[in-house]
């Protein structure tokens, strides 16, 4: 087993930084993968973990914010389940369109 070692800055009410360091260890078949994902982004392993730390932070402050949001009921009409029915019937004849052709129409695709 490997240990990296992911430094990260706190900053306390003086502004001033304070660099500590953090050991992570994996277990040999996930520092592999680590290894090969970090050499494919051309990054150091310790920058994917923090890429990765990073992230999964942020989307667990979105999913408590998300859970936190109370539900609003609405009344179905019979004109959305008719448009929801159509929608599936779409689907099942294989009329989808695909999610890269939406990503492009809304200017955020490949």
């Amino acid at each position: 087993m490997v240990v990296i070692r992911v430094g990260f800055s706190l900053l306390f009410a003086r502004r001033a930084a304070y660099n500590q360091l953090m050991e992570i260890s994996f277990a040999p078949e996930l520092e592999a993968k680590l290894n090969r994902i970090a050499s494919q982004a051309g990054k150091a392993p310790g920058e994917i973990v923090r890429e990765l730390v990073a992230s999964y932070i942020d989307h667990e402050g979105w999913s408590s914010v998300l859970a936190s949001v109370p539900v609003e009921e609405e009344e179905v009409t019979p004109e959305t389940t008719a448009a929801i029915d159509r929608a599936r019937a779409s689907l099942a004849r294989g009329e989808a369109i695909p999610h890269e052709d939406i990503r492009r129409e809304f200017g955020l695709g490949k």
